[in-house]
């Protein structure tokens, strides 16, 4: 080696003189050796051997620290001591950089901040493991003599053999998994000389199924089984050419069902990418192939007089819902024991519910856990369930149907809430395929079509059910229409011809059979009809009616009139609907009523989006327009927000129901437990009067321009003469923040009009 690399050298190694102990052993005795000789230092190859022979006799455990003799002309000539030749005088020339530095990839620190500890080298700044199962370079020896004797009694040890190899443990190979390019191909070109292909095959698929097994949390026993199923595997003609992964997954499947770790087969294929079908085919294979083996193993220990015990493969059995429930439970977090206790005799139950029986073994233990954690009082939605079942919330509410329309013979009248009080099944949100709100002509032939169609059960929301203003205002209005199509309306569909069948005669369905049917009749004969057809279906039992009062916006912000409105007395639920600035005040008022005269009340809040604020910018407001302010902005900020309604006494009064952005509030369950409904979504003006021009009525109704308060025709011509403003008629505005919005406000009214009455005016003189 030249002199002047062994001065960069040089530099080098008296720096890892100070290093820790996992950067010093990156040199070799070898090099040491040469480097001293050359540069004259106190540590001599001789010193070195006898050092080493000091070591396997146990007396010197640490690494020896290399120091240079006192001489001042050598270490002026050596230079500062640094990480390598990056530290060498400039007026050096160039050279390569032949330091071998271990440096994490993803921080890239200098000094690299490596410790080795445990057999492994990790990264001290991120914890990243550079390099596992390291080979110490300290000695191998161990002293195994016992303590009476004397002398040294050295063994050398290594590595445990590995059973689920077909080779020897016992092997040299190239290491270094930051070697060069070099080192990369001198390890393949060993690999393809003295490799075993066999053990290479198995320690791949062991090396998938160890990845598989960690991503789906299944314990180190159960994935060693099922490596020695794959070993059991590999080499037999009847799977040679199989799909790999396929054989994989089938092996880690009917490990985990022989440990009793449940995993559905929609688990593993979300895992693997497996096909389902061709894991069922495989696992079936697999099992006959197990089976087969565990039958010769007991055959030859029979002839050999050995015991048999523990030798045979006993087969897996089908995965039951309440194999599932626990770990559900544990990952929604679910802390109450009784909702596991409930959920699992919810899935034995469901062996007896015939609409249940065939079903996917994680849908029917959703829908149970789903209904468990609504009977203990710590409800969880569909959404929340099918993150971790790995089921759509579409299929929890089919299966949550058929258990809810059995909950009568499967919910025990013993089970309690953790505060001691026993649950209540009413209580329990029924599962609706839709909702249906009025009970006029409309609403009628909705639920009479939906019954028909088989889309059930319904829920039905009305105040009175009594065929809505046809019966209370038009009853003495003539019908423009004949009696045989009130008629035909009365037997268009099965479930309305079967109230009438069972409707003794006469009723008015009959009475209009005996009109004459080309004539026209008075509305309060199709009026009584829509009531006796609405009477027939509430008596269903697919039908749940919820008779609802609908409360006015207007009354719901005034205070004393609200309080009116609703009986002190009475146990009322009133769902509130929005999350607009009148939302809040109502939820306010209610709120008020609550906690002072009216003890029994209390509200639901159904809300799609997150509440929004009003924020003040250099010169203008962002949310200007549509955001909270004032007192709804304060109290909102304090008592509804979802890290501040949980802690708040008003949580006693109040739930908030979340809905999916694009999801109505008719489709919650919540809304049968509801009495009262308060709308805040929303602002419809009143009717303009009939509007004429050239003294001919407006053929269709004039569509308002936000930015100028005019009024075009059908066919964008102004309508001179016609303007309109205020809250009916607001102005668009647009914000820096490119926000649009209606301009609300007495100010703002104001500012619009002084822009455009100027404009009017040139049309009204």
């Amino acid at each position: 080696m030249p002199i002047p690399n062994l001065v960069a050298a040089a530099a080098s190694v008296v720096a890892v003189a100070v290093l820790p102990r996992a950067t010093a052993k990156t040199y070799s005795p070898l090099f040491v050796k040469t480097f001293v000789s050359q540069h004259k230092l106190a540590t001599s190859y001789k010193s070195i051997s006898r050092r080493r022979t000091q070591r396997i006799t146990g007396k010197v455990t640490k690494p020896a620290a290399l120091r240079p003799r006192k001489n001042k002309k050598a270490m002026a000539q050596l230079g500062a001591a640094g990480p390598g030749i990056e530290n060498m005088p400039p007026d050096m020339p160039f050279r390569v950089n032949l330091n071998n530095r271990v440096m994490c990839p993803d921080c890239r620190e200098k000094p690299p901040n490596i410790v080795e500890e445990g057999a492994e080298m990790l990264c001290g700044s991120c914890g990243l493991v550079l390099q596992d199962r390291l080979i110490s370079s300290e000695s191998e020896w161990r002293t195994f003599n016992s303590d009476d004797s004397r002398g040294a009694d050295p063994n050398r040890v290594g590595d445990a053999d590995n059973d689920l190899l077909t080779g020897s443990n016992v092997g040299t190979q190239i290491g270094g998994r930051f070697g060069s390019g070099a080192t990369r191909k001198l390890q393949m070109t060993q690999s393809k000389l003295q490799g075993n292909k066999q053990d290479s095959k198995l320690q791949q698929g062991y090396a998938r199924i160890q990845t598989w097994a960690e991503t789906l949390k299944i314990p180190p026993g159960t994935s060693q089984l099922a490596k020695r199923y794959y070993m059991s595997v590999a080499e037999s003609p009847a799977f040679r050419g199989k799909n790999m992964d396929a054989v994989l997954a089938g092996c880690l499947f009917i490990a985990c069902r022989q440990h009793k770790v449940p995993r559905s087969f929609a688990e593993i294929f979300g895992t693997t990418s497996v096909p389902k079908k061709e894991i069922g085919r495989m696992y079936k294979q697999l099992e006959r192939h197990l089976k087969h083996l565990a039958d010769d193993q007991i055959e030859h220990l029979k002839n050999q007089g050995l015991s048999t015990a523990g030798s045979g493969y006993t087969g897996t059995k089908t995965t039951r819902p309440q194999d599932m429930v626990e770990r559900i439970c544990n990952q929604l977090g679910l802390k109450p024991r009784s909702i596991v206790q409930y959920a699992i005799h919810l899935a034995k139950e469901t062996a007896g519910i015939q609409d249940l029986a065939g079903r996917s073994p994680l849908s029917t233990a959703s829908a149970c856990i789903y209904m468990a954690a609504h009977l203990v009082g710590e409800p969880r939605s569909y959404k929340d369930i099918s993150k971790f079942a790995n089921v759509s919330d579409a299929t929890i509410k089919q299966a949550y149907k058929k258990l809810y329309e059995a909950r009568a013979d499967v919910v025990l009248p013993t089970w309690t809430k953790p505060d001691g009080s026993p649950v209540n099944m009413d209580l329990l949100p029924p599962s609706f395929a839709a909702t249906v709100v009025g009970a006029g002509p409309a609403g009628l032939a909705t639920v009479g079509n939906l019954l028909a169609q088989r889309l059930s059960p319904v829920l039905w929301v009305d105040p009175l059910f009594s065929s809505g203003r046809i019966n209370q205002s038009y009853r003495e209005v003539p019908s423009n229409t004949k009696v045989s199509l009130f008629v035909d309306f009365a037997r268009a569909v099965k479930p309305f011809r079967d109230v009438i069948e069972s409707t003794p005669a006469p009723n008015p369905i009959s009475r209009l059979q005996q009109l004459d049917q080309d004539q026209h009749c008075a509305l309060g004969n199709a009026a009584d009809m829509c009531r006796t057809l609405t009477d027939g279906l509430v008596k269903r039992d697919d039908v749940a009616k919820v008779e609802t009062t609908d409360i006015h916006l207007d009354v719901a912000l005034t205070p004393t009139k609200l309080q009116t409105a609703i009986s002190p007395s009475e146990s009322a639920t009133v769902a509130v609907i929005g999350s607009s600035h009148s939302a809040i005040l109502a939820i306010l008022n209610l709120y008020n009523l609550a906690t002072t005269s009216h003890p029994k009340l209390r509200i639901k809040w159904f809300s799609r989006s997150p509440l929004v604020y009003a924020v003040p910018k250099d010169d203008w407001i962002l949310y200007d327009n549509t955001g909270l302010k004032g007192l709804a902005a304060t109290w909102a900020r304090d008592h509804l927000e979802d890290d501040t309604l949980q802690s708040s006494h008003a949580n006693r009064y109040i739930e908030k129901v979340s809905l999916p952005a694009r999801e109505s509030f008719t489709s919650s369950p919540a809304l049968s437990q509801c009495s009262h409904i308060v709308q805040a979504i929303g602002y419809a003006p009143n009717p303009l009067p009939s509007l004429t021009v050239d003294g001919a009525p407006l053929p269709a109704l004039p569509a308002h321009n936000p930015h100028t308060g005019a009024f075009n025709d059908q066919n964008g011509r102004p309508l001179p003469g016609l303007y309109g403003a205020g809250i009916a008629w607001p102005e668009s505005v647009t914000d820096p923040a490119g926000n649009v919005e209606s301009a609300v406000g007495l100010y703002k009214f104001m500012k619009f009009l002084l822009r455009v009455v100027p404009e009017w005016g040139k049309t009204l003189n």
